[in-house]
């Protein structure tokens, strides 16, 4: 058990930091991931080109980030933020792969960023946020 719990902190820490350097590449303000489930970035520095795609509110970022690119996130504003805040609360653990044999293999892997499931969701999101943020 003691493993697993090690092997699956080692999993979501190199998870979490590529998708948190994909945002910080992006200009997105992103806390380095300390731990938790979630990265919380601000899009706030996009404010502009979010504005011309019809995105004012972190409820309809997450709605943009689904419907155009199927990346599920939460909205700041369901926890507490204000509306007009553009932040989102942003889970990695999907990344890990669908099938469980992918999230065993994502466990035991010494570099999980390279398997190619995960490499081919980080370059997905690497161009949703180019597009986004452009």
């Amino acid at each position: 058990m003691t493993e697993r719990i090690a092997r699956s902190r080692r999993l979501h820490g190199a998870v979490a930091r590529a998708v948190a350097s994909l945002l910080t590449e992006a200009g997105v303000a992103t806390a380095p991931p300390a731990g938790a489930f979630y990265l919380y970035p601000d899009f706030g520095a996009h404010r502009g080109a979010l504005r011309r795609r019809g995105v004012t509110t972190s409820a309809e970022l997450a709605a943009l980030l689904l419907r155009d690119y199927g990346i599920g996130t939460l909205p700041g504003s369901e926890f507490g933020d204000a509306t007009s805040a553009l932040r989102l609360r942003i889970a990695t653990s999907r990344l890990y792969g669908e099938a469980a044999w992918q999230q065993e293999a994502a466990l035991a892997a010494g570099d999980p960023v390279a398997l190619p499931w995960i490499a081919d969701a980080l370059d997905w999101l690497r161009q949703a946020l180019t597009e986004v943020t452009a």
